[in-house]
């Protein structure tokens, strides 16, 4: 099963880079040399660019995002921690690209001149990656690729565990304000996602600050 799992995740992935490519190529035939790369909440242009950037790009990000995803787990220190966490690790490798995805396919609607409600669906999308993505990182064991990567969640175990728990929980938690949020009032939902980014870190360094910072192994205060 885990095999069958890791093929099936290696080719959903590699048709969507293809995809990727396929529609930068067809892009790249039909669009103007400057076209909008950034918009705002509202879909408004915010910076133009030329059509290479958008068109091979990001498809060329897409493609990095999933090689370091893949192949980074055989080169990281704690490489024998992702035995326990495979599927797991395969799974939150699969929400980071589809998530990609989702927000390229909304900027070629954008950059082809489809009106779309950036201020609903862009916090909609998030809201869901991090509540999907926070359900799944609350027991990601101790590694450099994925997760809450601060110097004090590296250096300890202790620090690692409870920070991601914290996350997780907080993670499922914003995602669900902020679609709702989106709905309702959208500046709430880039608060919501700035405080999400920020809290874990705070946390991390809070824990190592009050349990660790006395003691040399990393060991953590408390269980």
């Amino acid at each position: 099963m885990k095999r069958n799992y890791d093929r099936m995740t290696i080719l959903m992935n590699s048709i969507l880079a293809a995809l990727h490519y396929l529609f930068g190529i067809l892009l790249y035939l039909r669009l103007p040399d400057s076209i909008p790369l950034t918009f705002d909440f509202w879909g408004h242009a915010t910076l133009q660019g030329p059509k290479e950037v958008f068109c091979f790009g990001v498809p060329t990000g897409f493609l990095l995002v999933f090689l370091v995803l893949e192949f980074a787990p055989k080169i990281d220190p704690h490489r024998d921690n992702y035995a326990q966490i495979s599927r797991r690790y395969k799974t939150l490798q699969n929400i980071i690209l589809l998530f990609f995805s989702a927000v390229f396919w909304v900027h070629i609607h954008l950059v082809l001149g489809y009106s779309v409600a950036m201020s609903t669906l862009i916090p909609i999308l998030v809201g869901i990656f991090l509540s999907v993505f926070g359900n799944y990182v609350v027991t990601l064991r101790h590694n450099y690729v994925i997760g809450i990567r601060t110097p004090w969640a590296l250096s300890s175990e202790w620090n690692w565990r409870k920070t991601h728990r914290f996350a997780g929980r907080l993670w499922v938690a914003a995602g669900t304000v902020t679609i709702f949020s989106s709905l309702i009032y959208p500046p709430a939902a880039a608060v919501c996602l700035v405080l999400a980014i920020v809290a874990p870190v705070i946390y991390s360094l809070v824990l190592y600050l009050k349990y660790e910072s006395k003691h040399t192994n990393g060991s953590g205060g408390e269980s």
